[in-house]
């Protein structure tokens, strides 16, 4: 099948693309078109125009700025253009970015990641793709651009929104790394390298020096959840030893409390076992990385 059609308009400034953007209710940002050709082959979603945003200074690069107040690591700061390829080997450097690089790692094949842009995963917002959980563990935020002005918004919002609005352009995606002492989980289910997974879960955890719980937050990423934090889960294990009785007791909770949707790949059950035991194993993990952040076995 061959999309419907559309005019297409390559941008030479950022002006131009939001004006643009702007000129029509049906017009479409192309970066790196890994979400968005797909859909209009598949006549999933039409576009009455397309505006190439990738020969527009300024909107490529990853960087790393000074951490946000409260935050005292650098925050990674990739641009609109920028490929998930160039920011993985850039947060690949850093173990403060160590959560966001495993996920990265899971993100299609390494052909994908040379061309799909990080700004582009957050503007689709597919909820059971990996980042919707990592902008509720990480909070990462997002620059959007309108020809009407600028605003910054947390990224988890996107998912709310079902991804960017009409004349908006996300122009850079600002992701925090962890603080020292913090332990970290990423994993997910299944070996499918492109499209969603069986489902996935990514943790992060602070643990007191006597080994009580301090904060925690706990997303999943599967069909019929929206990668929001399981807030409640979270909250059942702070001021908590994280001993073997209390991650079984917070991952059978996980569990109950995460919406799933049954489809071709699993059912609705089956994701909330997979829940149950994916949380449980992020879980110790977290805690091992809090005294080991390179991730190796503790013995």
């Amino acid at each position: 099948m061959h999309a419907a059609p559309f005019a297409f308009h390559a941008a030479h400034d950022l002006t131009d693309a939001l004006d643009a953007l702007g000129s029509s209710p049906g017009a479409a940002v192309l970066a790196g078109g890994l979400s968005l050709v797909p859909e209009l082959r598949a006549r999933r979603r039409r576009a009455a125009l397309l505006v190439d945003v990738n020969h527009v200074p300024g909107l490529g690069g990853v960087t790393l700025v000074p951490g946000w107040p409260g935050g005292p690591r650098p925050v990674l700061r990739a641009g609109c253009t920028a490929r998930q390829a160039d920011v993985l080997a850039v947060a690949d450097r850093r173990p403060e970015h160590a959560l966001l690089a495993a996920a990265l790692r899971t993100m299609g094949t390494e052909l994908v990641r040379q061309r799909g842009t990080l700004a582009g995963v957050l503007a689709h917002a597919a909820p059971e793709l990996q980042m919707s959980a990592l902008c509720s563990v990480l909070g990462i935020r997002v620059t959007v651009r309108r020809a009407s002005g600028t605003h910054d918004r947390a990224a988890r919002d996107l998912y709310a929104d079902a991804g960017a609005g009409p004349g908006e352009l996300i122009t850079a995606v600002e992701v925090p790394g962890t603080r020292p002492g913090e332990g970290w989980s990423f994993l997910r289910a299944g070996r499918r390298t492109v499209g969603a997974h069986l489902g996935g879960v990514a943790v992060r955890l602070a643990l007191h020096p006597d080994g009580r719980c301090r904060g925690v937050r706990i997303a999943p990423f599967v069909a019929g959840h929206d990668g929001a934090e399981l807030a409640e889960a979270g909250a059942s294990l702070r001021s908590h030893p994280v001993d073997e009785r209390a991650v079984r007791r917070v991952a059978d909770l996980a569990a109950r409390t995460v919406r799933t949707r049954s489809d071709a790949l699993a059912s609705a059950d089956y994701r909330r076992h997979l829940v149950r035991v994916l949380v449980r194993r992020a879980l110790v993990q977290a805690v091992d990385r809090t005294v080991n952040p390179s991730g190796e076995k503790v013995s």
